[in-house]
């Protein structure tokens, strides 16, 4: 059974619902990432990933990747 962590990540730069979809879709591909859900109302991506197959540092430069910053 691989271990599945879960991290919330605070996203700046969002302008629409379609902002959310690409960053969930770009994480998703990500090998070890087992689920992206964005809130859009709280600018936050909500990560369940495995740690061994995926860093957290590689997830915000996938974020990042795409034109939006991390917050706070």
């Amino acid at each position: 059974m691989k271990h599945v962590e879960t991290i919330t990540i605070s996203v700046e730069g969002l302008h629409c619902s379609s902002c959310i979809l690409m960053i969930e879709g770009e994480l998703e591909d990500l090998e070890g990432v087992n689920q992206a859900n964005g809130n859009y109302a709280q600018s936050t991506i909500r990560i369940s990933y495995d740690p061994s197959l995926v860093e957290q540092q590689t997830l915000r430069e996938t974020i990042q990747r795409l034109g939006y910053e991390i917050g706070k």
